[in-house]
């Protein structure tokens, strides 16, 4: 199987990580649409591409009816915008994968791993951090020798 980088700009423009959740969804939503911020603000019904720039850094509040306009010429369903288990517009993936495996197919798959993502840092933060999940384990066994137990230590972060 020939393996390959995707380079970024195979895989999309990278965004930046808002103010809010949900002002980087729409960003993100909108690079994935290809559109610019005048060509939705313009389907939208916004005045200028200013008010969309503000709604995606977090310095404007996004309002419902604007949501809901948003979401249908996006062609995004309104929970992929406030639903606090997707990670995308906020967190970024990098694969190596197989020619043979479409776009379409890589963001599909990116969309179920971000909810698993959201879903353990829901977790880790309604456990308080104690996510046997999340904390970093130390694989030294009765077996182990003391040098192994000291070097596998020594790579686990300090809290």
């Amino acid at each position: 199987m020939n393996m390959f980088a995707r380079s970024a700009e195979a895989a999309g423009p990278e965004v930046a990580r808002p103010h809010g959740p949900t002002g980087g969804r729409v960003r993100a939503a909108r690079e994935l649409a290809k559109l610019t911020q005048a060509q939705l603000s313009d389907r939208v019904g916004f005045g200028d591409r200013q008010t969309l720039s503000a709604i995606e850094n977090g310095e404007r509040r996004l309002q419902p009816s604007e949501l809901i306009k948003i979401s249908k010429v996006l062609e995004r369903p309104l929970e992929w915008f406030i639903d606090p288990f997707v990670v995308e517009g906020e967190a970024h993936f990098s694969w190596r994968v197989s020619r043979a495996v479409t776009d379409n197919a890589l963001y599909a798959f990116e969309a179920k791993v971000g909810r698993m993502v959201g879903l353990l840092r829901h977790l880790k933060v309604a456990l308080k951090g104690k996510s046997p999940l999340l904390i970093p384990t130390l694989r030294a066994s009765e077996e182990s020798s003391f040098e192994e137990a000291w070097l596998w230590g020594r790579v686990l972060p300090s809290n």
